[in-house]
């Protein structure tokens, strides 16, 4: 009698958990893969509901975290909220990407410092090409994107 009550408390808790959660959650996403998907209401939703740093650093196969795709999309607000979630911002997949050399690629301002507060390294060497995010950054087209969005941060 105690054990299907146990059952029917569990069933009851993960049914609410899903229906607070959403479809992603009870489809089995991980924050990655919301974050990847490019709904980033999604992913604002799990991380105010549910996640711990485990969670919120869980990778795809390829070791790429919702932290790399927020910053792929170019989503500050995103990747600062990762950030307070305990994500890493030193995580590399099997490219060598980061999220510093993925905010670095879009020009932007905002989430290269959040980043480089977390603890993110423009010395890493990523990617196949073997550069450093920071000869990434130096780059003249990556260098103007990421001044005219330091100016229009600033303003």
């Amino acid at each position: 009698m105690k054990k299907g009550i146990w059952l029917i408390i569990a069933a009851a808790l993960l049914s609410a958990v899903a229906v607070i959660c959403g479809p992603a959650f009870s489809a089995g996403l991980s924050a990655a893969d919301v974050a990847q998907s490019g709904d980033m209401t999604a992913l604002r939703t799990l991380l105010k509901q549910h996640m711990d740093a485990n969670t919120v650093n869980a990778a795809q196969p390829d070791g790429t975290t919702a932290l790399h795709w927020a910053a792929h999309f170019n989503d500050a607000e995103a990747v600062t909220l990762l950030l307070r979630a305990g994500a890493n911002a030193k995580a590399m997949n099997r490219y060598g990407a980061t999220p510093l050399s993925e905010a670095v690629v879009s020009g932007n301002a905002v989430m290269i410092e959040a980043l480089l507060n977390a603890g993110a390294s423009p010395e890493t060497i990523s990617g196949e090409a073997g550069e450093t995010v920071l000869m990434t950054a130096a780059k003249p087209v990556t260098r103007l994107r990421f001044e005219s969005c330091w100016i229009a941060a600033r303003m």
